[in-house]
């Protein structure tokens, strides 16, 4: 994965050297922004690591590629925007149960995630001063999502750390309407972009002993519908600056 940002990074920079704005664009953005994540248990028998219902915020970044259409018509503008995008959010505890927390001194929680998606919103917009104002009307993301649960607690000396993975997740999201883009004629970009984002993987399953004392995970996913998971909600404001270059 490290690899894989420095890639993206060093086309973003590479791209500016050529950035221009057209018709049909390929565009490179990078962006970071703030979210918030939510799980609810669906079962009677709360997972290991998930409150009944527990809250998360935190921020995380965003590297992209893409295709961006865009069709003058006298001043009024619509477009298509395409983007391959990989990312990772980290995210604190905040509350559990629906009431807020406070994590005593040296004891941390928090839910990562990592997703790789596909997106394409559709945008209207203005040509106004040196560039275009877009505005997105709504787009639809599918994707990849894997998450974990940390937790870490200091004391006498020592720390104690535990991670519960949440398995591979099917991701979809929805990108919402009234996120901006200004695209200036030079091909510069920035704006920013909210969305909704949900997870679904295959139904979580548990593994007993033969003196039924021991529980432990077998396959799937500790998000989805079914009566053993825990429903997954997130929200998420990304920021983004990135070039766009086409004819």
């Amino acid at each position: 994965m490290k690899r894989f940002s420095i890639l993206l990074l060093s086309i973003f920079f590479t791209a500016s050297a050529y950035a221009s704005i057209g018709t049909h664009n390929g565009l490179v953005s990078i962006g970071g922004g703030l979210g918030y994540n939510s799980t609810t248990n669906n079962t009677l028998n709360p997972l290991a690591g998930v409150a009944n219902g527990a809250g998360y915020i935190g921020g995380g970044y965003t590297i992209e590629l893409g295709y961006l259409y865009l069709k003058d018509a006298n001043s009024f503008i619509h477009g298509v925007d395409t983007r391959l995008s990989f990312g990772q959010h980290f995210n604190s505890q905040t509350t559990a149960d629906g009431e807020k927390i406070d994590l005593p001194e040296g004891v941390k929680s928090s839910f990562d995630t990592t997703f790789f998606q596909v997106g394409t919103t559709y945008q209207i917009g203005l040509k106004t001063g040196p560039g275009r104002l877009m505005i997105d009307i709504f787009g639809l993301n599918l994707g990849y999502l894997s998450a974990d649960i940390n937790s870490s607690s200091t004391g006498a000396g020592m720390t104690f750390e535990s991670k519960n993975k949440m398995g591979n997740n099917f991701l979809l999201g929805f990108n919402l309407p009234l996120g901006i883009n200004y695209i200036m004629d030079n091909g510069l970009m920035i704006g920013f972009r909210h969305r909704i984002d949900m997870a679904f993987g295959a139904e979580y399953g548990m593994l007993e002993s033969s003196d039924g004392t021991t529980i432990s995970p077998d396959k799937g996913s500790r998000l989805g519908f079914a009566d053993n998971q825990a429903q997954y909600l997130a929200y998420n404001l990304t920021f983004n600056i990135g070039y766009a270059f086409g004819k």
